[in-house]
């Protein structure tokens, strides 16, 4: 091996000093390559771009959504919270919101980097924004009420039975809950509960 690194050496250590005369002698070819050099960067520098605005007109146009920045609780005022992004339209859903009042409240859990849809904000204020427009609010009497948290999904049972299948913890308090039933269930919940009879259970999600 030392004897075969040796001879292929020799033939470059004559090649080096002969191209520099040959550049010395004649500079024009050194400016031939330095043009040719250059005019390869720029055609890769060129593509590279023309690859990037291809990738971004296949996005289309762009809209502005409202993202989480730190983590949004139900009741949390949103707007803190959020920052103004912009994203291809691809990308945002179809109930994506713009913009977000000053005393928007939220209605569930948003997580971080998540995009804020009109369903995860309230429409009204203080509790009652974590109940869909249609739903009424009823107190329960619940011993075990510190197991709860606002937001939380639930479902109302008695006598054995499910009287509402959708409800949401929007008030705990010492010794009960508020809830937000569906207005259909209301009568049948207020029924319950005036007899003492009506259980609440959490549910996942």
């Amino acid at each position: 091996m030392p004897v075969l690194s040796r001879r292929l050496s020799r033939p470059m250590s004559r090649l080096v000093p002969g191209v520099r005369r040959l550049l010395a002698r004649r500079p024009w070819i050194y400016w031939m390559i330095v043009v040719i050099v250059a005019g390869l960067i720029a055609l890769l520098v060129s593509n590279a771009l023309a690859e990037v605005r291809h990738e971004r007109a296949t996005w289309g146009e762009t809209t502005s959504v409202q993202v989480a920045i730190a983590e949004i609780g139900p009741g949390d005022l949103i707007a803190p919270l959020v920052e103004t992004r912009t994203v291809p339209i691809a990308m945002a859903p179809p109930a994506a919101v713009g913009s977000v009042a000053s005393g928007a409240t939220a209605r569930q859990q948003v997580g971080i980097g998540e995009i804020v849809v009109g369903t995860d904000i309230g429409l009204g204020e203080g509790p009652l924004a974590l109940m869909p427009t249609d739903w009424l609010a009823i107190s329960v009497d619940d011993s075990s009420s510190a197991t709860f948290g606002v937001g939380d999904h639930a479902v109302v049972l008695a006598t054995g039975s499910v009287i509402a299948p959708d409800a949401i913890i929007i008030e705990v308090l010492a010794d009960g809950v508020v809830i937000g039933v569906p207005a259909d269930d209301a009568p049948d919940v207020a029924e319950m509960v005036a007899q003492r009879l009506a259980v609440i259970a959490l549910r996942n999600g």
